[in-house]
């Protein structure tokens, strides 16, 4: 992100849809990754609708509690074979250990995962009816939880102590797009509201930047989207 001439370096602290929702376990894991003697830090938040929805019969609990990130005894190992090892639903430790070049993803160094597989037409059309089958039965499933929301409220005012907070809506598939609204058309409303209006609204960009599967955007469109993301953080850092 040169547009933002950051004073610091970049961490990427991102997560699984499943791993990354709002809840208080994640909000310590948070609070673990902090420099807490820095206040002129540059915090941007993916607010994937996802991750303020809950399965209507776990109301009562936090099942992602004992999951990583949160179970995550030594946070500050880089890189952390813990998670990776445990983050996902299967090991993925190839990420950070490519075993002999025929993987098609990795984490490069700045912690995002690449990945090297081709995408044509074909196979994309294919990853987005797979991927609405399962977002689908999902949206069967889940129930808005008004915790998640109160979490992500209380994530951001702990945020603001150290430096500046934006939420960012990213592009996803119109398939997509069209699901998330129908589940919760005053989204966007909701999050300009929990960021004092630091809300960054991508959302209307996803008839141009094509994704691999619905919700994840091609490699070639990654440097044009932190560009757009890093130039509305500016104008807005400049009112």
């Amino acid at each position: 992100m040169k547009n933002l001439n950051l004073k610091h370096e970049i961490y990427n602290y991102a997560f699984t849809v499943n791993r990354a929702v709002w809840g208080p376990s994640h909000l310590k894991a948070i609070k673990k990754k902090l420099k807490k003697c820095d206040t002129s830090a540059l915090f941007i938040i993916e607010c994937n609708l996802w991750s303020f929805y809950s399965k209507s019969s776990k109301l009562n609990s936090f099942p992602e509690e004992n999951a990583p990130p949160n179970s995550i005894v030594f946070p500050n190992i880089h890189p952390n074979f813990e998670y990776f090892s445990g983050g996902y639903d299967f090991p993925n430790l190839h990420l950070i250990i490519p075993s002999d070049g025929k993987e098609n993803s990795y984490v490069n160094e700045l912690g995002r995962m690449v990945i090297t597989k081709k995408f044509d037409s074909t196979l994309i059309d294919q990853n987005i009816k797979t991927k609405m089958k399962t977002y689908a039965n999902k949206f069967n499933s889940v129930i808005k939880d008004e915790r998640r929301f109160k979490y992500l409220s209380e994530t951001i005012a702990e945020l603001s102590k150290y430096g500046e907070v934006f939420l960012v809506r990213m592009p996803v598939a119109n398939e997509m797009l069209v699901l998330e609204e129908e589940l919760a058309p005053k989204f966007d409303e909701r999050m300009k509201a929990i960021s004092n209006g630091r809300y960054i609204n991508l959302k209307y960009l996803s008839n141009t930047y094509i994704t691999t599967d619905g919700n994840h955007i091609q490699n070639k469109y990654v440097d044009s989207v932190t560009c757009i993301i890093a130039d509305s953080v500016n104008i807005q850092l400049k009112r």
